[in-house]
């Protein structure tokens, strides 16, 4: 336990039910950490200034271009010597480095952010290196533990996962999925988040909408699926390691098979169907994941992060400049 008690605010515009900070914040609570989450477009200063007064460290999750009133917003915190961690996911890190105008408003709220982090993997540091932005690598945390499969006894489903939303099925690969679906027959393809079924004429296909608990068809799963344009390290392959399920994914993780080609993915298929034993080796990396504990990591790590001056200097030339006009 720790003996103080640390007191974190969370800013994200239009959060989702699967925001990244609600992950962050569940890991720090259960190291003695309080939470309060707050959509900084649609809180008035003063509020927000309270909010901040009341606050150990603010971490800020944004993927597209951030404003320059959200900007003078943030500025206020570093301000009033409240340090602003940036979390970095995945698609916040690709839109910041393909898109000018979201680099442009990136790389200016940096000026005022004490620190970026992520707790994916370094590939999303090395991203952002290129536009010239340092990024902290942290071990991955978890909402919860996950249960982990005994692999002594189990007999391994034949069941394949594919997470394939709706409205971005072409980024997540449907491509490749599509092409999988027809040529192994012999599986069951469990689509996952596809609200529009798009899959659902194929009779090896459990198409399965949005779901809230996924807990409930993990046993019938041997497999993941993801390939997709651009990624992090998703909550979704780590539940899949630690349940000894194979992952093919075409980001090179530890314990997945590594595709980002039709044939390299198919290859993987044909070796997942001749498999009748779990995955041990992602069941023993999740082991090392959660033994290092990454919430006391993280705790501590928030809590030693400072503001450095020129930080602080420029964001009061911000706020005069953002008040007066300029």
């Amino acid at each position: 336990m720790n003996n103080k008690k640390l007191n974190v605010l969370y800013l994200e515009a239009y959060p989702s039910i699967s925001s990244p900070l609600k992950t962050l914040a569940n890991a720090l609570e259960r190291k003695n950490a309080t939470s309060v989450f707050i959509d900084p477009y649609i809180i008035t200063t003063k509020d927000l200034i309270i909010a901040y007064l009341s606050a150990d460290i603010v971490v800020l999750q944004h993927y597209d271009a951030i404003s320059p009133y959200l900007i003078k917003q943030l500025a206020l915190a570093t301000l009033l010597r409240v340090p602003i961690i940036r979390n970095w996911a995945g698609s916040d890190v690709l839109n910041s480095i393909t898109e000018a105008s979201i680099m442009d408003a990136t790389c200016l709220a940096d000026k005022i952010i004490s620190q970026n982090m992520t707790t994916n993997h370094q590939g999303l540091v090395k991203e952002l290196n290129g536009i010239n932005l340092s990024c902290i690598l942290l071990p991955q945390v978890l909402d919860e533990l996950i249960p982990i499969r005994k692999t002594s006894t189990q007999y391994l489903k034949k069941g394949v996962l594919v997470y394939l939303p709706s409205n971005r099925r072409d980024f997540y690969g449907a491509q490749y999925i599509e092409k999988l679906i027809v040529k192994y027959p012999e599986l069951t393809f469990y689509i996952l988040a596809d609200e529009e079924h798009y899959f659902s004429k194929y009779t090896n296909v459990k198409s399965l909408g949005w779901v809230n608990n996924t807990a409930k068809f993990w046993e019938d799963i041997g497999l993941l699926v993801r390939v997709t344009n651009h990624d992090g390290f998703p909550r979704m392959v780590i539940e899949a390691l630690a349940r000894g399920i194979y992952v093919i994914h075409n980001n090179d993780l530890p314990g997945v098979w590594f595709a980002s080609q039709q044939n390299e993915i198919e290859h993987y298929m044909d070796k997942f169907i001749e498999k009748d034993a779990c995955n041990k080796v992602g069941i023993d990396i999740y082991k090392t994941m959660i033994a290092i504990d990454p919430d006391k990591q993280l705790y501590n790590h928030l809590s030693k992060v400072s503001i450095p001056i020129k930080k602080w200097l420029y964001s009061l030339k911000y706020i005069i400049k953002f008040t007066l006009g300029f």
